[in-house]
């Protein structure tokens, strides 16, 4: 588990509360709270949803070898 991306929940006061690290290459999330939750039962192509958000607002999603 290599996340190179991460979603950050602040709350009112523009603290973090809760960060949530991902790895598009093995399909992996995790919370910063050790929040047990799958998501591959919540939602069809999670990953290629989340990933194409990503791209859409021109963030790299894997490691690309140069």
């Amino acid at each position: 588990f290599f996340p190179r991306n991460a979603i950050l929940f602040y709350d009112e006061n523009d603290k973090v509360f809760e960060i949530l690290e991902i790895c598009f290459e093995c399909h992996r999330i995790d919370f910063n709270s050790k929040q047990s939750l799958e998501i591959n039962d919540m939602c069809d192509d999670f990953y290629s949803k989340l990933e194409k958000f990503f791209k859409d607002n021109s963030l790299e999603t894997k490691y690309i070898r140069k």
